[in-house]
């Protein structure tokens, strides 16, 4: 099996514990919250299958874009049976949209916008935030502050290992996931539960809109001197479209769920190919992006089961050209 099979194999797993903690009943629960775990473990496998294999242009499409469906599941999942505020899934994912909309822009003026640790740290305080929610809601508090001081001195311990023994730069991740940790002790201490969640959820969102500013601030400089056009304009309306108005609808309705993450998983891998192909002096025709904006608008304005499956039939058609008119040329035997 090779690290693009392992993320391909996640992506289609995420359904089943979104489905789990929507439909199923409170014995599900814990099922779906260690089959999350599980799925974001394999991201640490197949990134060291990547760097065993070495790097490919689909692995570096897939995985990112993998992240960004797993927070998809999560937030949508936890905000369908009110466990989190229901703008949460939306603040969170328009950051990921914007961003790819960045990415392409500035691409297409011939400049790059580099990823920084921030946005590393990101990523794991988001998986690690999303689990310690779960755990508030469904631990009982003792346990809870044990959970929290145990993840608390075992990461003390990592940074110490390497600051002190090895004499060695810690890894990059010790000291904030311990300093999370401590902030989750803190709040399972002074708040109710409610007011902890919320808490947890403002330093998430915070957090991952903070860690955005080196990119708006790179891409504001770039497109400053440039101007907007309508590439920019026609991206701009398809982020906002699917990451605002289709995912706020699908928060407050369970039921539309599954299938706007579905849809939203589409969108998310078209985005991708899409920073791809501009990096290879390409350019994917804006009415697929135009197309599958308006059909969300047309979604979040009727808000059925059944435009949300035309929505899915709109996003998987603008997926498969993409693939199929421009990228087959750069991902050969992968």
């Amino acid at each position: 099996m090779t690290a693009n099979q392992v993320t391909l194999a996640r992506i289609a797993l995420l359904p089943i514990p979104c489905a789990m903690l929507l439909f199923g009943d409170s014995n599900w629960d814990w099922v779906a919250f260690f089959l999350f775990v599980f799925l974001g473990m394999t991201d640490f496998i197949d990134g060291m299958m990547a760097r065993r294999e070495g790097p490919t242009k689909l692995g570096g499409l897939l995985d990112p874009v993998a992240d960004k469906i797993m927070m998809a599941a999560i937030t949508l999942s936890l905000a369908g049976n009110g466990w989190i505020p229901v703008w949460v899934p939306a603040a969170i994912l328009s950051r990921e949209f914007l961003l790819t909309v960045l990415r392409s822009s500035v691409a297409l003026r011939g400049k790059q916008v580099k990823t920084s640790i921030l946005a590393k740290i990101k990523t794991i305080v988001q998986m690690g935030g999303f689990g310690t929610i779960f755990m508030t809601l469904f631990l009982g508090r003792g346990i809870a502050l044990g959970v929290a001081l145990f993840w608390l001195a075992f990461f003390l311990v990592v940074w110490a290992y390497y600051t002190f023994w090895k004499r060695a730069p810690a890894p990059y991740w010790a000291l904030p996931t311990a300093a999370a940790f401590l902030y989750w002790f803190w709040l399972l201490e002074l708040c109710s539960v409610w007011t902890a969640v919320l808490c947890q959820c403002i330093v998430i969102v915070g957090l991952t809109w903070i860690s955005a500013l080196d990119y708006v601030k790179t891409s504001y400089g770039v497109l400053r001197s440039s101007g907007l056009d309508r590439r920019d304009f026609a991206r701009l309306f398809w982020a906002l479209s699917h990451s605002v108005l289709a995912v706020s609808v699908a928060s407050v309705h369970p039921g539309l769920i599954i299938p706007v993450l579905i849809s939203i998983s589409f969108e998310l891998a078209l985005g991708g190919i899409d920073n791809i192909v501009i990096a290879e002096k390409k350019s994917l025709r804006l009415r697929l992006f135009i197309g599958t904006g308006l059909m969300a608008c047309v979604f979040a304005y009727f808000q059925t089961q059944g435009m949300a499956l035309l929505l899915i039939v709109a996003s998987l058609r603008a997926c498969w050209v993409a693939s199929r008119e421009v990228t087959w040329r750069f991902f050969p035997d992968q």
